[in-house]
Parts: structure tokens; C-alpha cells; sequence
């Protein structure tokens, strides 16, 4: 986080902690900061009106939590009060497109080639390749798969 987007997000708290009649660092308490975070979840953007995106709220949250640790660390306040805070997390989803069933069996048809160096056809069709990982002391020996497209050309010369 760049220095200018702490100093904005220290300056709202101290906005913030000022209309509520907080004055010293020694009065913060985690309580004070969870009801700051609640006012951050409601607060809506003066640029849009919209509420503050999760991302917003984790950069002012964070400065916040700095400051406290940096006061801490001073012996400003005896305890960090910021320390088991829970940050905002991002909601995780799906990938906007999915694959079909047929695309999806196409590709676990297709053999895993990177990082395959040597390569030896078998007689029963199918090829042997070693690991790079193998060489260096990895845990696969060896792959059996059936030859790819590729490897067919080099095979036939």
C-alpha cells in the first residue's frame, strides 16, 4: 500500500474516531475498531454513491491496523488492539465461462507434456517418458501415456 493511501485511510479513522469523542490512541479498543468496520461495510462512496468495494475497505482497514501495531511497537498502548481484527475477505467465484462435458473430456484426453524430456516409443503402442523431475530427484519415475500427436511423425522416421 503506497504512502499516500495510508495517510488518506489514517486520516479518515482519525475523522471518524474524532466524531465519536475518541481523542487518544490509549482509547482504542478492538470494539471501536469493529464498529469502524461496520461503518466502512454501510459507507457509500461520494463518488458514486455506491458502497465502498471490499478492496477499499481493506487498504483503510489495513492503515488502520499499521498505525496500531506502530503504536504498539512505541509503547503508546500496552496492546495491539488491531491484532485479531478480521479483514474483509473476497468473495471467491466461478470462472465466468465452463467448459462443455465434450470440452471438458477432450481435455483430460490430452496427455501432460510440459516438462517431459525424453521420450521412447514401447511395443505396445503407448510411450515412456521421464520426468525432468525424475533426473533432479522428483517423485514421478516414469509416465505412461499413449503417444501424442506430435511424437507420432518423430516416431515413424
Amino acid at each position: 500500500m503506497s504512502l499516500v493511501l495510508r495517510q488518506r485511510g489514517l486520516a479518515r479513522f482519525v475523522a471518524w474516531a474524532h466524531e465519536r469523542g475518541l481523542r487518544q490512541p490509549q482509547e482504542l479498543t478492538r470494539q471501536v475498531l469493529e464498529s469502524y468496520q461496520r461503518h466502512l461495510y454501510l459507507a457509500r462512496s461520494q463518488r458514486d454513491g455506491n458502497p465502498l468495494g471490499l478492496r477499499t475497505q481493506q487498504q483503510l482497514i489495513g492503515a488502520v491496523r499499521g498505525w496500531c501495531k506502530w503504536l504498539t511497537r512505541e509503547g503508546h498502548i500496552p496492546a495491539n488492539p488491531a491484532a485479531d481484527l478480521e479483514m474483509p475477505r473476497m468473495p471467491r467465484s466461478l470462472p465466468r465461462t465452463l467448459l462443455s462435458v465434450d470440452q471438458v473430456r477432450q481435455l483430460i484426453q490430452q496427455p501432460n507434456v510440459e516438462g517431459l524430456a525424453a521420450s521412447t516409443a514401447t511395443s505396445t503402442g503407448t510411450t515412456t517418458r521421464t520426468s525432468s523431475k525424475t533426473r533432479t530427484g522428483g517423485l514421478r519415475s516414469l509416465l505412461c501415456l499413449p503417444p501424442h500427436p506430435a511424437l507420432r511423425s518423430l516416431q515413424s522416421r
